[in-house]
């Protein structure tokens, strides 16, 4: 088929009116006038070639609102520009597809990529006038090659663009905790299917990606400091620190805000401590120091971010969480087996209780005595018994003595190593001390599952904190809905007794539950037999169900 090029020229002298710019209703209003079938103008050329701009940027977009209706991309040329102050004195806005590929200055690449210019010599020229207004003075319309038809227009180079309004929600969306591919999920749906968006995924991909490289360019731990002041000017209770090492690299953080410090100083009896996650491109700890509140809610009293699992930086991560709370001791912590941990609970709260994880001594267990689990199957009944069961010290060291005896583990080292520790895993020895119900770090292990549902594997530090505390806020929405639920609704009580009444008004609804049952299954005793001996009296009582 025999190409043709259509051109049109006009008299500079015949323009519109020189103080006439497009705005986005003007050249919406015109690119209507063009026909989207064959990509020329209509009878009234003269709204084409007579139109001025104020600058080459106004023509660019012009030309690529006219190439979106018609089916193509635009790429700009080089520009003539003027000596004295490099004013652009004319510019050619053309088809992408103009032009033919350079050789490969290496000869014939092994993959070479596939051919995109076809000579195309559909174009706009502009010229600048007198006034430094820029007008059109050549518009060829006709193309070498098939047009692209409107539902794949947002996959073309130029018509790709992110709107600031557009952009604006994605970084909102990030700061929420929300990925790119969410993002896009969500604004593809409101649009009615990626094809009437202005932009792709992979756009909308470098768009965050962008503003991490931003932070990184910054300096991540600059832009980390500075969300931290921003927070202390906020609110004068918001706390900071941070520990340098002696090379003058930042080793460890810790922050909490006031209603932390003022949730430690009312539950701040019982806290749990781990530093089993990291989620960071840093690769440090986190650690967050959590307890639970008067709904059963596990909250958080501090968080760090910890270089390393030292005595060094536990010490000094205690020893400043103890000065942010105002020397205030928690009398029970719980942790796990680490050495390091017990040395350094030892010398910086010497007058609190320290536990260690149940869970993790069974896990332990299971791995030190895996031989003697997978040939005995009673054994973890009896381990089990020695962890939970016995109700006195004696009981509990003879009951000790018939596990070693019964399996024959009296010189097993990872067993009498533990029991040494005795005082901090049997419950034997933890039934006069208040847990808040607690006998695992499983709170903060829980802790660690619901923040994962807001950080991503990799960020930057100053990303990962901005998450942190919206993770935060969350939870504490939780807790508001609790205090609303307990002051607007009373409990149906099921008994005349007063102790049930008196529950009812100083529990909250979680704790009154639990009060509740353990009083449904005091109502349910009935009186079995009586024992007395010379030394006491025995009184057993059965559940009537």
């Amino acid at each position: 088929m025999e190409e043709q090029e259509k051109s049109y020229s006009i008299d500079l002298n015949e323009t519109a009116d020189p103080g006439e710019s497009i705005s986005e209703e003007n050249y919406v209003q015109t690119i209507t006038e063009v026909s989207v079938v064959t990509g020329k103008p209509m009878e009234n050329d003269e709204n084409i070639m007579g139109r001025t701009f104020k600058s080459d940027d106004d023509a660019y977009e012009f030309y690529n609102a006219y190439a979106r209706t018609v089916g193509f991309s635009v790429r700009k040329q080089s520009a003539s520009k003027r000596k004295a102050d490099k004013e652009v004195m004319g510019r050619i806005f053309c088809c992408s597809r103009e032009g033919e590929r350079e050789k490969h200055p290496r000869g014939t690449p092994t993959k070479p990529r596939a051919l995109t210019r076809t000579g195309c010599m559909a174009r706009m020229q502009i010229r600048i006038n007198d006034d430094e207004t820029y007008s059109i003075v050549s518009f060829v319309t006709e193309h070498n090659h098939e047009l692209f038809s409107q539902d794949k227009m947002h996959l073309l180079r130029s018509q790709r663009k992110i709107q600031p309004a557009q952009a604006t929600l994605i970084n909102n969306m990030v700061s929420a905790g929300f990925g790119a591919t969410r993002i896009f999920s969500y604004m593809s749906e409101e649009a009615g299917g990626p094809q009437n968006l202005n932009f792709t995924q992979e756009d909308c991909n470098n768009l965050v990606q962008a503003k991490r490289i931003g932070y990184l360019k910054e300096g991540d731990a600059k832009v980390l400091l500075a969300y931290f002041k921003r927070k202390q000017k906020e609110n004068k209770s918001f706390f900071y620190t941070i520990q340098v090492g002696d090379d003058g690299c930042i080793m460890n953080y810790f922050w909490c805000d006031a209603k932390s410090r003022l949730d430690y100083s009312i539950f701040g009896n019982v806290v749990c401590f781990d530093t089993t996650f990291k989620t960071n491109g840093y690769d440090m700890l986190f650690a967050p120091i959590v307890g639970v509140n008067n709904h059963g809610q596990t909250i958080l009293f501090g968080y760090a971010l910890l270089k390393n699992e030292t005595t060094d930086s536990f010490v000094w991560l205690f020893e400043t969480f103890l000065d942010v709370m105002e020397g205030k001791e928690m009398k029970t912590i719980f942790t796990d087996q680490a050495s390091q941990m017990a040395t350094t609970i030892k010398q910086v709260f010497p007058n609190a209780h320290h536990r260690l994880c149940l869970w993790h001594i069974f896990q332990n267990a299971t791995k030190h005595l895996s031989n003697i689990f997978g040939t005995h199957k009673s054994f973890a009944s009896d381990f089990r018994k020695c962890i939970y069961d016995y109700e006195t010290e004696d009981e509990f060291l003879l009951g000790w003595e018939q596990l070693l005896e019964t399996y024959d583990l009296k010189d097993n080292k990872w067993l009498n190593n533990l029991f040494k520790l005795r005082e901090k895993w049997s419950q034997v020895y933890g039934r006069e001390h208040f847990c808040a119900g607690m006998t695992t770090t499983q709170r903060s292990e829980s802790i660690n599952n619901y923040f994962k549902k807001y950080f991503k594997k990799k960020q930057t530090l100053s990303e990962f904190v901005v998450q942190s505390d919206k993770a935060v806020d969350a939870r504490r929405e939780k807790a508001r809905k609790a205090d609303h639920k307990s002051v607007s609704t009373q409990p149906d009580l099921t008994s005349v007794w007063e102790v049930e009444k008196k529950a009812a008004e100083i529990y909250t609804r979680k704790i009154f539950n639990e009060f509740h049952s353990e009083l449904l299954r005091l109502i349910d005793l009935y009186l079995n037999s009586i024992l007395m001996t010379e030394q006491q009296t025995y009184i057993k009582y059965h559940h009537i169900l």
